[in-house]
């Protein structure tokens, strides 16, 4: 089968979405199909170039029946809300042009966000009579309406429309949380929704008896330190300042420290905030390839959301791995997370607002880490028997078949 895959980000970027769809790749192409990707040049999430002095229109790259296309599209540093729009339209445009004079797929993937891909797929589907599936890892225009990135009810009606019109004329959705899956599925699409979720390479994210000395050296952690890990996005979801309160009430703990890693808009003024206070660095996110060596310096994982009705159907990626690696994790937020930790004992939830409660437990397994270390272990048990990425792949390839053979999952 030859598997076509639409997103607008893809490695070398660095990101959950990127990470997905580069290990089905990966995984498609070890049971023996071929893969075509049809993607732009990489500039997530800084909006600076990577690995070029300037973009091109147009590149093409073939490995082990691995075909990857990349196409023109605008960018800039800092962008506003007209430069991600004007982004997303160029690709949605370029990447139609590539998708249509280039051999047509059996079937196509297409990642959402952004919305506007589903169109672009729907009519390469019509022209080319290929099935499309719209992979959903985030509800547009939902979550930018919650988040107030966006309050025109105009636009907003007009982007509902769209959404409901991609999910009319797609093939199959898939949903990668349950609470994306309810929510399409109230819409009238329940038949043709199916719920997919994140996973993790598990052969690849694994404990590591010791830590990493090239990191310790790096972050300044000493042999007996015990780190608080937070390792993703600086941005309007993630409310960091509650995770600082946390490690601000754990004051006094003797080799206590809190790691953040990542990118985004957030990143200059949390670092800023980080050099007065003692115990915790901020330092740009690392490669994906050594996310096992970062995860190795940590005792615990930490992370929060906004408390907003989208994210109680959120499961962050990073769940995954840092159970994958046995590492606990500790989160800010209530929802489908609840149920995953109950399952899985790899963790704990807080209400957004219970910092006492957080800290509290936190400073209880500072004094009981070989509790701590037993509850990295089942996260690691449960994610290998439920989320390896080889389970979620065959789970793909089902859907690919029977869609193929009845137009319908």
């Amino acid at each position: 089968m030859k598997i076509g895959i639409l997103t607008q980000y893809y490695p070398p970027e660095v990101g959950a979405p990127q990470r997905r769809l580069s290990e089905l790749c990966d995984f498609f192409l070890s049971r023996g199909h071929e893969v075509v990707v049809y993607t732009t040049f990489p500039s997530y999430p800084n909006g600076k170039l990577i690995g070029k002095k300037r973009q091109i229109i147009y590149s093409k790259k073939e490995n082990m029946g691995l075909t990857v296309f990349r196409t023109y599209s605008y960018f800039c540093e800092s962008p506003s809300k007209f430069d991600r729009l004007l982004s997303q339209i160029t690709f949605c445009s370029t990447s139609l042009l590539i998708c249509l004079i280039s051999k047509k797929p059996d079937i196509l993937l297409v990642e959402s966000p952004p919305l506007f891909l589903g169109l672009t797929a729907f009519i390469i589907s019509k022209i080319k009579r290929i099935p499309f599936i719209f992979h959903v890892s985030d509800l547009w225009p939902e979550s930018i309406e919650e988040l107030g990135a966006l309050k025109n009810t105009r636009v907003l009606d007009i982007l509902y429309a769209v959404e409901r019109f991609i999910y009319k004329k797609a093939n199959a959705v898939v949903a990668v949380t349950k609470g994306i899956h309810r929510s399409i599925s109230k819409r009238g699409f329940s038949r043709k929704t199916v719920f997919i979720p994140n996973g993790v390479e598990s052969d690849k994210i694994f404990p590591i008896e010791r830590r990493s000395k090239r990191f310790m050296k790096k972050f300044g952690i000493e042999e007996g330190d015990f780190v608080l890990l937070y390792a993703g996005t600086f941005g309007l979801s993630h409310p960091l300042g509650k995770l600082i309160e946390v490690f601000r009430k754990l004051s006094g703990l003797k080799g206590l420290k809190m790691i953040m890693i990542g990118s985004g808009p957030g990143f200059e003024e949390m670092k800023k905030k980080s050099e007065k206070i003692e115990g915790m660095s901020v330092f740009e996110a690392v490669e994906h390839k050594n996310m096992n060596d970062l995860l190795s310096i940590c005792d615990l994982e930490i992370l929060a959301l906004k408390p907003l009705k989208l994210f109680l159907g959120a499961l962050p990626s990073k769940v995954y791995e840092a159970n994958s690696a046995g590492k606990p994790v500790f989160c800010l937020l209530k929802g489908e997370i609840e149920e995953y930790f109950k399952c899985s004992k790899g963790g704990k939830n807080f209400g957004f607002n219970d910092i006492d409660g957080m800290a509290e437990s936190i400073r209880y397994f500072y004094h009981h880490r070989d509790e701590l270390q037993k509850m990295g272990q089942n996260g690691r048990d449960f994610v290998v028997k439920n989320y390896d990425r080889k389970i979620i792949g065959e789970k793909y390839l089902r859907i690919f078949e029977v869609i193929r053979e009845n137009g319908k999952p």
